[in-house]
């Protein structure tokens, strides 16, 4: 299938999302909706988030983009769809090389976490994906409760938004 520019998605596509430098990437669910990893604050964690395709692509250029499909085999539409859908609310730990928005879309598309951004990055920038994800792991640990602007609570427990 590859990327298709001017096709309407149908659920358990992944939506491709330029973003200039990068590409946001999501996971098309149905009625105009997508689920995706919103990009962590600052350099902690980041969310599963269930949105309107239409405001987070925000006026960027997008398409419907089943790169694997060649290669590998999607998995039963529902199965995509309630992969998606069991992630949303989750706080996850963003990783540039091992877990970002590519990497949850073609995990729940194909079962298998990969992102093409960071193959071609590794090609071109030999290291520069493991500096920032060394940074991003340097820093929380040096700010462990999410940044020297953080907001502590007395609650012992964390909530998820959905």
């Amino acid at each position: 299938m590859g990327a298709g520019a001017n096709k309407e998605p149908d659920p358990g596509d992944l939506i491709d999302i330029s973003r200039g430098l990068y590409h946001h990437w999501a996971v098309y669910i149905g009625d105009g909706y997508i689920v995706h990893m919103l990009a962590p604050e600052f350099i902690w964690g980041a969310q599963i988030k269930k949105e309107k395709l239409q405001d987070v692509v925000n006026g960027h250029k997008w398409c419907v983009n089943n790169f694997f499909d060649d290669n590998q085999e999607p998995r039963p539409v529902q199965e995509i769809v309630e992969e998606a859908l069991s992630w949303v609310g989750k706080d996850v730990e963003y990783s540039l090389s091992d877990w970002n928005c590519e990497h949850f879309a073609n995990k729940c598309r194909y079962g298998i976490a990969k992102s093409v951004q960071v193959m071609m990055s590794k090609l071109v920038l030999p290291g520069a994906v493991k500096v920032a994800d060394g940074a991003m792991k340097v820093s929380r640990f040096i700010f462990p409760f999410g940044g020297p602007s953080a907001s502590f609570s007395s609650s012992k427990s964390s909530s998820h938004s959905s």
